[in-house]
């Protein structure tokens, strides 16, 4: 029987996103995970005006989550130093799952990937097919990105795990980088600034796996959905073109 404890960690930083899709979302999916797990929820709110941790605090009284007594902490700005204060907050020993702010979880989402490291021990990162969501009307950076996401399998196989949502056998990522010159390009270094520390959580994250525990220990699960607003614009602080 799957018993394993598991952690729900969640990142947050204030862009304006909607907490009572994710709560009910999340929600949902600890619904499916059996009742013999036990389970924490904390979040780390990072970047963030002050009296957002009162704000998020006060949907939680009022969501189904309450019921799984979750905890809302502070860390550092940085989605990475949040999931270190996640990490490090954490009263259960088990498996550690992060989920993005802004996403909603499918039902079985949680269950799919708590089962997939109960079952294959090689598989150290578990990680969700994203699915995007888009709006009626559809500008050209829309339509872009859905001819890359229903193609996306068939021209190429992405080399790391997708950080929407994902689950982790254990944390693995303090101040260990993986060594850039056997990880990856001198181009691809400068561009991810890897020599500068660890800034983008999926591709870090997935180097390091990758070096310590080979080839084998990042799984996707293509039936476990995490849904999310794909971007207006693919270059940043602009206006969406239409």
């Amino acid at each position: 029987m799957n018993s394993t404890p598991l952690t729900v960690g969640i990142p947050y930083r204030d862009e304006g996103q909607d907490l009572d899709l994710l709560f009910k979302g999340l929600a949902s999916a600890l619904s499916h995970i059996p009742a013999t797990v036990p389970r924490e929820i904390i979040i780390a709110v990072n970047g963030s005006p002050a009296g957002c941790e009162r704000r998020i605090e006060k949907q939680l009284n009022g969501s189904d989550l309450i019921k799984h007594n979750p905890r809302v902490i502070s860390s550092r700005p940085g989605k990475l130093e949040a999931l270190r204060s996640i990490a490090a907050a954490r009263t259960l020993k088990g498996f550690v799952a992060f989920v993005d702010s802004d996403v909603v979880l499918d039902p079985h989402t949680l269950s799919f990937l708590h089962n997939r490291l109960e079952a294959t021990p090689s598989c150290m990162i578990a990680y969700c097919q994203p699915v995007p969501v888009f709006p009626p009307v559809l500008n050209r950076v829309h339509r872009l990105l859905r001819v890359h996401y229903s193609l996306r399998d068939k021209v190429y196989k992405r080399p790391y795990f997708h950080g929407r949502a994902f689950a982790l056998r254990e944390w693995f990522l303090d101040e260990r980088l993986p060594p850039p010159r056997r990880c990856a390009s001198a181009a691809l270094v400068k561009r991810l600034k890897l020599d500068a520390g660890p800034l983008v959580d999926d591709m870090i994250m997935s180097w390091l796996a990758l070096d310590v525990w080979g080839p084998d220990c990042i799984h996707e699960e293509r039936l476990a959905n995490v849904y999310f607003d794909p971007p207006d614009t693919l270059r940043p602080n602009a206006k969406p073109e239409v």
